[in-house]
């Protein structure tokens, strides 16, 4: 005799399947398959009492989301990690990057040195570049944890910077760390106040660029100096 009972199937990432039924007044035992590269599968139900059996083939797949996640974040760690060796071996101009926590992959301290011929001359930044996980698919965020004078960077506690590369609609998964970088660093010498954050010091470096100098070499002195 033949029985065919709908059945719920439920697998582990391992991929597993696991099923558990009862069938009358007597249990059936039900040996799972081992889900493989196959469309079909079959599971056959040995009666512990009554000669019931069960054979259920084309069963769909379903999707593993656990393992896809698991994936994406490994795929995200070893693009993260060749950059990193990347920047480390060969580092852009006045740019020198490392891990801010050795056991974090996400999480970089950088130091750059303010180019030549800029209020920032002579002054070395600390900014911190955060990676989400889902990296490259989203961008890094960026900020200074060295105080800076600049109408791209937020003039408060948190120093935000605003790059036009790293806005969610116009990151690109192509982009690299190390174009964000240089482009950070370009923006220390030619600052952007149609896209500023810090809209006064904006008007200042556009009408009075001789005061702006001013206060951005002090705040340099101040803050970015190892005698500071």
């Amino acid at each position: 005799m033949i029985t065919r009972i709908p059945i719920s199937l439920t697998r582990d990432i391992s991929h597993t399947a696991t099923v558990s039924i009862s069938q009358g007044p007597s249990p059936i035992s039900i040996n799972p398959a081992r889900v493989g590269s196959c469309s079909a599968l079959q599971y056959t139900a040995t009666p512990l009492s009554d000669p019931v059996l069960l054979n259920l083939l084309s069963l769909p797949q379903r999707p593993l989301p656990q393992l896809q996640f698991r994936d994406a974040t490994m795929g995200s760690q070893k693009r993260i990690a060749k950059e990193l060796a990347d920047l480390t071996e060969s580092p852009p101009t006045g740019i020198l990057v490392e891990l801010a926590d050795e056991s974090n992959l996400y999480a970089w301290r950088v130091t750059m040195e303010g180019p030549e011929g800029t209020p920032y001359e002579g002054g070395k930044f600390t900014i911190n570049l955060t990676l989400p996980t889902e990296y490259p698919f989203k961008p890094p965020t960026v900020s200074f944890a060295t105080k800076i004078y600049h109408p791209n960077v937020s003039n408060d506690d948190k120093g935000s910077m605003c790059l036009g590369m790293l806005k969610s609609d116009e990151w690109k998964p192509s982009s690299r760390i190390a174009a964000v970088l240089e482009f950070a660093r370009q923006l220390l010498a030619e600052p952007m106040p149609e896209d500023a954050v810090e809209g006064r010091i904006a008007e200042q470096y556009r009408n009075d660029r001789k005061r702006f100098e001013e206060i951005a070499r002090d705040w340099t002195r101040r803050y970015a100096t190892k005698s500071s």
